[in-house]
């Protein structure tokens, strides 16, 4: 009978886990963030050297990054990976939109709204 109520106890671990939410923090640790991005952004140059492609392939590049983000998701909730790995694929993700945002903006700078 404890084995039976102890299974029952850890598949109730398991479902509270499978459902658990998680809040907006409304952007309050942006500055940790922000190391992590630049740290990133670095280690982005140090690979790949600085880049020049079309929207649409930084947008490619950024799509794939997204799905390493949804794999990471997938390994904590059916793996039991680290939590730290979706952080990491996040700030990659992060890293790339902020690169796109950048381009924009300095296109939009410096020939108007094109």
């Amino acid at each position: 009978m404890t084995d039976t109520i102890e299974s029952l106890r850890e598949r109730i671990r398991t479902l509270e886990h499978q459902h658990k939410t998680y809040t907006d923090l409304q952007l309050v640790y942006l500055p940790i963030l922000m190391d992590d991005i630049k740290s990133e952004n670095l280690l982005q140059i140090e690979k790949h050297g600085i880049q020049t492609k079309t929207l649409e392939e930084w947008v490619t590049f950024t799509v794939e990054e997204l799905g390493e983000v949804a794999r990471a998701v997938t390994d904590h909730k059916y793996k039991n990976k680290p939590i730290s790995a979706i952080y990491w694929e996040a700030i990659s993700t992060a890293t790339l939109c902020l690169k796109i945002a950048e381009m924009a903006h300095t296109a939009n700078e410096i020939n108007g709204d094109t």
